[in-house]
C-alpha cells in the first residue's frame, strides 16, 4: 500500500466536523488522497477525488481523476471539507536518494507525478502555477456547492528563506472572491515533520477555516 505524506490527523477533522451539517449530508474533498475524510466521516456521503491512482484506489468512495473536469459532472454538495497541498518543499519533484529521510509526494509514490497535478507546485513562485490551478480548482468547487452550503479547508502555512509564508490567508481571499463568507477560523496544534535545515523553525499548527455560499 502506497503511503501518503500528508494525512489529515484525526484531531483536525474533529475540528473539522464542528461546522459539517446534518449527518448524511453530501461531503465533496476534491484533495481526497487516501480517501481520510471518507474513512473518518462514516455516517456522511462523502465523495473525493483524488489524481494519483495509487492513493485514489485506498477508498471506494474517491474518484481517479483531475478535480478540475471531475467536480463538475458530480452534481451539488452539501459541504466541502479539503485540504490542499502545502506548496512548501514537499513538492520538491526530483527523484530523492534511496534511503533518503525526504519527505515529498514524489518519494512516497516512487515515480513522476500526474500531470496536472498540485503536489509538485509551489507556493510563492513567480510562475504562479500554484495559485491559478488552485484557484481554477476552487472555482469549480464553490460552483459545486449548493446555496447555504459549508466550505471547511484545512491549510497549513510554511517558513521560507525567514518568512512566513501565508498560505492560509491566501486561499481564504480566493475564496471570499467567489462569494464565501468566512464564519470561523480555528488554530489547530500539529507538530508536523522534523526534518531538514528549518526543522526546529516550523510552525506547530495548522488552520481550520469555515465558509458558507
Amino acid at each position: 500500500m502506497t503511503k501518503h505524506p500528508a494525512v489529515m490527523g484525526p484531531h483536525i477533522l474533529e475540528v473539522c466536523k464542528r461546522y459539517l451539517p446534518a449527518e448524511g449530508s453530501r461531503v465533496l474533498d476534491p484533495f481526497a488522497g487516501v480517501g481520510t475524510t471518507a474513512k473518518l466521516l462514516p455516517t456522511y456521503e462523502v465523495v473525493g477525488v483524488e489524481i494519483e491512482r495509487e492513493w485514489a484506489e485506498q477508498n471506494e468512495s474517491t474518484i481517479c481523476g483531475d478535480s478540475l473536469l471531475v467536480v463538475p459532472t458530480l452534481g451539488s454538495f452539501d459541504a466541502i471539507l479539503t485540504s490542499p497541498t502545502y506548496g512548501n518543499r514537499m513538492a520538491d519533484d526530483f527523484n530523492a536518494k534511496e534511503g533518503s529521510s525526504r519527505i515529498t509526494y514524489r518519494h512516497k509514490l516512487g515515480r513522476n507525478l500526474s500531470a496536472n497535478t498540485t503536489s509538485n507546485l509551489h507556493f510563492g513562485r513567480k510562475n504562479q502555477k500554484y495559485e491559478n490551478l488552485h484557484r481554477d480548482i476552487w472555482k469549480v468547487c464553490v460552483d459545486a456547492l449548493r446555496e447555504g452550503g459549508v466550505f471547511i479547508l484545512n491549510c497549513k502555512d510554511f517558513i521560507a528563506n525567514g518568512e512566513v509564508k501565508s498560505v492560509t490567508s491566501w486561499h481564504k481571499s480566493v475564496l471570499e472572491d467567489y462569494g464565501l463568507s468566512c464564519v470561523g477560523e480555528e488554530k489547530v496544534f500539529s507538530k508536523g515533520m522534523r526534518f531538514g535545515a528549518n526543522r526546529d523553525r516550523r510552525l506547530n499548527f495548522e488552520w481550520v477555516v469555515a465558509f458558507t455560499k
